[in-house]
């Protein structure tokens, strides 16, 4: 998780022709938050993307969705989704693909059909996809007025313990506090 170190190895001018670096400097600039360098990055090493472990395919393909999402590219992020379906992935990547897809679905404009993969995503009880699906059907249904902040705020106080300790919990605290200052509990929101 030595990101900044991790970036300047992979920069070195002997790795310059290594398509490979490449991608695992993707992947430290995405968790970084520098998403259009991940990309980039991604984008120049995709060539050897098959010669890649089924494993590190995946995480290469996630992050590149990841990243593409934060970055609102509907178009790459439908490109790496139907891409990453030709890898071999096990049954909590498969229930992270399905996390994606709604994602793409409600990026698109189709509510509903995002709804139906959070649904599943939630159903499958994987902890990680799950709490990620939790997190983003609350924020569709209060988005579409189907539940009014309070009960927003319900949700996402039962989902504070789902998973915890990295940018989940952050971007959840940080909706949370959001809620309750719209809701005029200021205090709770601080």
């Amino acid at each position: 998780r030595r990101f900044d170190e991790a970036i300047e190895l992979l920069s070195h001018k002997s790795l310059v022709a290594e398509l490979d670096a490449l991608l695992w400097r993707s992947l430290a600039y995405e968790e970084k938050g520098e998403y259009q360098k991940a990309m980039d990055d991604f984008k120049h090493g995709v060539d050897v993307l098959s010669l890649q472990t089924n494993d590190n395919r995946a995480d290469f393909q996630f992050s590149a969705i990841r990243s593409a999402n934060m970055l609102d590219d509907v178009e790459f992020m439908n490109n790496q989704i139907n891409g990453i379906k030709s890898a071999q992935l096990n049954a909590r990547q498969l229930t992270l693909l399905d996390y994606w897809r709604g994602q793409l679905a409600e990026k698109s404009g189709d509510d509903a059909l995002a709804a139906e993969y959070y649904d599943q995503v939630i159903a499958t009880g994987v902890r990680y996809p799950a709490a990620l699906a939790k997190l983003a059907r609350i924020n569709q249904q209060h988005r579409l007025e189907e539940i009014d902040a309070v009960q927003a705020i319900d949700g996402l106080e039962k989902l504070r313990f789902a998973w915890r300790g990295d940018n989940f919990e952050l971007d959840l605290l940080k909706q949370l506090g959001e809620l309750y200052v719209e809701n005029g509990e200021y205090r709770e929101g601080l």
